[in-house]
């Protein structure tokens, strides 16, 4: 089960990374606290895999945002 999980964090931080790199536009469904839910059109910015942070630029709102991996929902490329 251990390895499972770090599969799967691999893949989702490869993903990343190659989204990061193309400079690809992604959408993000994020779980805030107390039930919010957002749906962010977004590049990646940065990523730090230590603390897990991602750091996104909302393209509709123009705004940067900073997103813990425990708390994406679904990533989707487009």
């Amino acid at each position: 089960m251990i390895a499972d999980t770090q599969d799967a964090y691999s893949s989702m931080v490869e993903m990343i990374r190659k989204a990061q790199t193309n400079g690809t536009l992604i959408r993000l469904s994020v779980l805030k606290g107390r039930g919010v839910k957002l749906s962010i059109p977004c590049k990646i910015l940065n990523f730090d895999p230590e603390s897990r942070n991602l750091s996104v630029y909302h393209v509709d709102n123009k705004q940067v945002h900073l997103v813990n991996l425990y708390e994406i929902d679904e990533f989707i490329v487009n």
